[in-house]
C-alpha cells in the first residue's frame, strides 16, 4: 500500500444460521472513499459498516435489503460531511449471493466480475465521465476517473446506487471478484482472466499484490475473490 491510511474498506459474511443464509445469502462489499485521506477513510468505513449491518437487520428480499441499507449509509455519510463542512463520499460495490440468484449494488468505479466457463465478464459499469461520455476528454487534460456518482455526496430520499438482480445461481467453480480501482487500474481484464483460470485463490491474491506494487501503486487497492465449490 502506498498510503499510511487506507481509504478502502471491505467486508464479507457467510451467515451460519441456515434460515438467514437461505433468505438473504452471503454478502461481500468493497468501498473506496473520497474527500481527503481521513474523510475518505471515514466514508468507506461507514458505507461498509452500515450496509453490512442494515442488510441483515431483518429478513427481506435481498434487493429490498440492499436498497434500504444503501439509503441509510448514503445519508449517514452525507451527514458526516455536513458536520465537517466538506463533501465526502465513497464508491461501493456489493453482492448478495443466494441459493437462487445474485444481487448487485453498485455506485462509482469499483467493480464486480464473474468468471464462468473460463470467460471473465465485468458485471458493473464505471460511473465515470470518461466511461459515460468518452468523447468529452478528447484533446483535454482531464482526470479520466472523475466520478459521476458516489455514495454520500448528498442526502437522498431514494438509494442512489444501482441495484440489479442477476438471475441464476452460481455454478461450481465460478469465481467472483469485487475490487476497487486501485486494482483494476493496474491489472487488465485479460491479466485478471488468466490468473483466475490458472491459479488458486491464494496464488491470485499474492500475484495481484506483487503486480500492483511492482507497477507503482499510486492508490490503495482492495479486492475480494470468491469461488463456488458447489451449489450454494
Amino acid at each position: 500500500m502506498k498510503r499510511t491510511n487506507n481509504e478502502d474498506a471491505v467486508f464479507f459474511s457467510n451467515p451460519t444460521k441456515p434460515w438467514v443464509k437461505q433468505a438473504m445469502g452471503s454478502l461481500a462489499i468493497v468501498a473506496d472513499g473520497m474527500g481527503g485521506h481521513a474523510k475518505g477513510e471515514k466514508a468507506s468505513k461507514l458505507a461498509v459498516e452500515i450496509i453490512s449491518k442494515e442488510f441483515y437487520r431483518k429478513i427481506l428480499s435481498p434487493e429490498e435489503a440492499l436498497e434500504k441499507a444503501c439509503l441509510i449509509a448514503n445519508n449517514a455519510i452525507a451527514k458526516e460531511g455536513s458536520i465537517v463542512n466538506q463533501s465526502i463520499g465513497t464508491t461501493c460495490t456489493a453482492m448478495a449471493i443466494t441459493i437462487k440468484d445474485l444481487y448487485l449494488l453498485h455506485i462509482g468505479d469499483s467493480r464486480a466480475y464473474l468468471l464462468r466457463n473460463r470467460k471473465l465478464t465485468q458485471l458493473t459499469k464505471d460511473h465515470t465521465f470518461i466511461n459515460e461520455t468518452p468523447n468529452y476528454f478528447e484533446n483535454k487534460n482531464a482526470t479520466k476517473n472523475l466520478l459521476t456518482r458516489s455514495l454520500g455526496i448528498a442526502s437522498a430520499n431514494v438509494c442512489p446506487a444501482e441495484i440489479t438482480k442477476l438471475t441464476g445461481k452460481l455454478s461450481k467453480n465460478d469465481r467472483i471478484v469485487l475490487c476497487t480501482d486501485g486494482l483494476h487500474a493496474y491489472i487488465s481484464d485479460e491479466e485478471m482472466e488468466v490468473a483466475l483460470n490458472e491459479m488458486t485463490l491464494q496464488q491470485i491474491s499474492q500475484h495481484w499484490v506483487k503486480q500492483v506494487l511492482r507497477k507503482g501503486a499510486s492508490d490503495n487497492f482492495s479486492f475480494i475473490i470468491l469461488e463456488a465449490k458447489a451449489t450454494p
